[in-house]
């Protein structure tokens, strides 16, 4: 028999699963309607590091930025958040070089948060949907 879980719980297993990946825990979703846009991590198992260290692709010039990580944080946070309650398939970058997270690259999609008990959140739900 097929089981459902609460799309609260199936979120909170999702944001769990990314940071056992990237080997510590961060949190990208901003807001309680979830993420607004595809996220591409990239983890690169880099053993030489004694830490962790953070990167944002920047849009203007297509180089890796560093940032710590409440920076990171914060800048695909208002990524998510500068689209409102709208979606779109254009995605941010961040990558990881760590010695405690395995080399990958996983693409986190967008995500609802909320049941849609309204038309607005109803378009927002339809529109993650459809990426």
């Amino acid at each position: 028999m097929a089981r459902h879980w609460p799309a609260s719980l199936y979120l909170f297993k999702k944001s769990r699963l990314i940071e056992a990946l990237a080997g510590e825990q961060f949190n990208f979703v901003s807001g309680t309607m979830g993420s607004r846009r595809p996220t591409v991590l990239e983890f690169r198992n880099v053993q030489q590091n004694k830490h962790s260290r953070w990167y944002v692709m920047d849009k203007k010039t297509n180089k890796w930025q560093e940032h710590p990580l409440h920076e990171v944080t914060q800048i695909i946070g208002e990524a998510h958040e500068s689209l409102g309650a709208s979606v779109t398939d254009e995605p941010v970058y961040v990558r990881v070089e760590s010695p405690f997270c395995v080399d990958m690259q996983i693409v986190d999609l967008p995500g609802f948060r909320d049941f849609a008990l309204d038309k607005e959140k109803q378009q927002l739900a339809d529109q993650i949907d459809n990426l």
